[in-house]
């Protein structure tokens, strides 16, 4: 059986590959995510998982933002 930590590392794949297919994966996945893992020691690992995921799409910006910086110059 899969844990949380699992399923969420599937979905973090999803995410990564934009296509229109993956967006229906990506809520079928979310939608299985929020039925089977509701408990409070569930919700803080979805909360990290997004935590997580935001810094290193900030991370991502600030890459991009020096790069065009660098074009500019």
């Amino acid at each position: 059986m899969k844990t949380i930590h699992d399923e969420l590392e599937e979905l973090g794949t999803i995410m990564d590959a934009t296509t229109e297919e993956n967006d229906a994966r990506y809520q079928e996945k979310f939608l299985y995510i929020k039925a089977n893992y509701s408990t409070k020691e569930d919700a803080a690992v979805i909360a990290d998982f997004i935590l997580r995921r935001n810094d290193a799409l900030g991370e991502k910006v600030e890459e991009f933002k020096k790069q065009l910086d660098m074009l500019e110059q």
